[in-house]
Parts: structure tokens; C-alpha cells; sequence
């Protein structure tokens, strides 16, 4: 039926984007945290191996308010995430789920590290509280991981849409946004989100104090980006001063049926190149990418002997210029240098 035909396609999309910039590259942007009123962000960025923390006011056009170099211990620290334990106050602490994925992401692990304040803006005297700054302890839990300010989803619904990209071969997505009156708008959604699946949140996770701005981090203009895209217009612009393009991964480890899910018909190819040029079905095989597109594939015979193959373009559009494909012959024979695909049970070849 359709559900069943939209959860393929789903399927082809998460074992695609394994091979495209969202996945495989890293920077100059790698955190992102909404201020619980909505009217800052606080971002990180990495720029020549080190990091620091940007917070920009997004009242009127994005404007950088603050910049905190993080200390070197620190960012030995990660995968500490940022955070705002109130609309004038970021830290960088460690979520549970990130030690123990049985405990809820809300509570902070036991034994962990206190959280790092990093930011304390100047809040309005009407705001401040009679308790002295020194005496007053931070809050355990962190507000903002993901906006939990449901009053500014305004009784709309947002649904993520995925479909194929003819031309680079990854997923394309928009949002769709429903109001209560019924009406409905479709928005293109720039570049790809950036890193494993659901890291960062979508657009309509964290949005803006009026209502009418996501913001996320994607993959626009060679890097990853934050951008903050109108539910009104469709317009996204990008929030970060960052000029620095990412910095991607050129290989990566892939088993054969992960391979075979997000292009069937082109293993198929592949295959059929390899038996008529004698090789062994069930040796592992890389496939070199050059940057102009042109393919090779290397692997060997069925004599034990290398062998080179021009093959057809890797049909995704990818920065890795080498995929290790790992076959069930020699898949215990060591760990792949990265992993070969996002955790879950969307990974079952088609």
C-alpha cells in the first residue's frame, strides 16, 4: 500500500544519505542551542582545530553579541552539547543519553561532569533575582536541547516530507506547515541536516520568540551552517558569520547489503562487470571516486590476483573519494573505520 511504499522509500533515503555531505562532513558549525525566549542562539564553531562559542541575537537582522574562545580541556571534553539554563545563561553539559541510553536525555548522568558555564548575559533588573549571583546554584537540567516552548508552535503541525533528488541522488526535504484555519504551506528545506539522523532537531523544534522562525544546522555553502527558515515565506538565510567550509571524511566502510539498499540497480552493475571480468563474488571490493565523477573499482580475481575496473559514476553526488565494501566473506576480519550507517531498523536492505 502507500504506507508501505513511503517506509521504501524512507529506507533508500536514510541509506543514501550515509554518502552525502550531511553525514560525511564536519564544521565550521557544530552545535546549535535556542535561548528559551527565542531571541538568541548560541552556536559553536571550530575553526583550524579549535573551537569557540558565538551567541547572536536574533532581534532583527542576526548580529553577533558575544564570542567565547572554549578552553582546550574543554573541547576534550565533548560530546558535551550547549545549553541555556535560562534566557541569559549557556553552559556546556553532557547528556545521560550520551553515557547511559536507558535514562531519560533530561537528567544528567550521575558522575558526570558539572556543567561548564560558558555565557552569562546582563538580564533586566526587573528579571533578576534578590539571591546573590555567587550562592545561586545552576539548575540540574538544562532548558534547551530542542524547544520545549510548545506555545510557539501556535496550534500548526509541521511534518517533514523526503523525496529523491534526481540530480544529486541524496533525499530532498521540505516541511509542511498546517494551520488551524486549514490552510497549508510547503517549504524547501536548503541542503541536507547536518550529521547522523536527528542529532540536531529539525527547523520546527526550535523556533523563535514570535513564532514565525526555525532555526537549524544544515548543510548549505560547503559547510554546515545554522540557518533560520520563515514558516511564513519559505525564505532561509543563514545566522552564522562562518567562513571556513567544513572539513569531509574521503573514505568510508560499507557492508554490501547497506550498499546494495541505497543503489540496488547499480551493485547490480557492478556485479555483472565483475563476473564477466572474472573476479571473485565474494571478495570485498573499493570503489575510487575522482573528483570529475569517474569510477574505479578494485578488487580481485578469482585467482587471489588485483584487480582494476572502470566502472560506471557513483550515481550520489558525495565528497568520500574511496568506499571500503565489506562483504559477509571478510566482515569479522576488523572494525570499519567509521560506521558504515546510522543505528535503527531503517537500515534492512530494500
Amino acid at each position: 500500500g502507500r504506507r508501505g511504499a513511503q517506509r521504501r522509500v524512507e529506507r533508500l533515503l536514510e541509506a543514501r544519505g550515509s554518502f552525502g555531505p550531511g553525514e560525511n562532513c564536519t564544521g565550521p558549525v557544530v552545535d546549535l542551542a535556542l535561548a528559551p525566549t527565542g531571541e538568541r542562539v548560541a552556536l559553536t564553531l571550530e575553526r583550524n582545530g579549535k573551537r569557540s562559542v558565538e551567541v547572536v541575537s536574533l532581534a532583527g537582522p542576526p548580529k553577533r553579541v558575544a564570542r567565547v574562545p572554549l578552553d582546550p580541556a574543554v573541547r576534550g571534553a565533548m560530546p558535551r552539547r550547549l545549553a541555556w539554563v535560562s534566557p541569559y545563561e549557556l553552559v556546556l553539559w553532557e547528556p545521560a543519553s550520551a553515557l547511559d541510553p536507558t535514562r531519560p536525555a533530561s537528567m544528567m548522568a550521575d558522575g558526570a561532569a558539572a556543567p561548564e558555564r560558558v555565557w552569562r548575559g546582563a538580564a533586566p533588573p526587573a528579571s533578576r533575582s534578590a539571591v546573590p549571583e555567587s550562592v545561586r546554584p545552576l539548575p540540574i537540567v538544562p532548558s534547551e536541547l530542542n524547544d520545549e516552548g510548545d506555545a510557539r508552535w501556535l496550534g500548526r503541525s509541521f511534518h517533514i516530507l523526503r523525496s529523491l533528488d534526481p540530480v544529486t541522488g541524496l533525499g530532498s526535504e521540505s516541511l509542511r506547515v498546517e494551520r488551524p484555519e486549514g490552510e497549508s504551506s510547503l517549504l524547501s528545506l536548503p541542503g541536507e541536516a547536518c550529521g547522523p539522523t536527528g542529532q540536531y532537531g529539525r527547523p520546527h523544534h526550535r523556533i523563535s520568540a514570535d513564532g514565525q522562525v526555525g532555526v537549524d544546522l544544515r548543510h548549505v555553502d560547503g559547510g554546515c551552517h545554522a540557518v533560520a527558515i520563515h514558516f511564513g515565506t519559505g525564505q532561509w538565510r543563514r545566522i552564522d558569520g562562518a567562513s571556513a567550509p567544513g572539513v569531509c571524511a574521503e573514505t568510508r566502510r560499507v557492508p554490501l547489503p547497506h550498499l546494495r539498499a541505497a543503489v540496488r540497480g547499480y551493485v547490480r552493475d557492478l556485479e555483472e562487470t565483475l563476473s564477466a571480468a572474472g573476479g571473485d563474488p565474494g571478495a570485498a571490493y573499493s570503489l575510487r571516486i575522482a573528483r570529475d565523477g569517474r569510477t574505479l573499482l578494485e578488487s580481485r580475481d578469482l585467482l587471489g590476483e588485483r584487480l582494476k575496473l572502470v566502472v560506471a559514476p557513483f550515481p550520489i553526488e558525495t565528497p568520500l573519494s574511496r568506499i571500503d565494501v565489506t562483504t559477509v566473506a571478510n566482515a569479522g576480519q576488523g572494525p570499519a573505520t567509521q560506521p558504515a550507517a546510522p543505528a535503527g531498523p531503517e537500515l534492512e536492505p530494500l
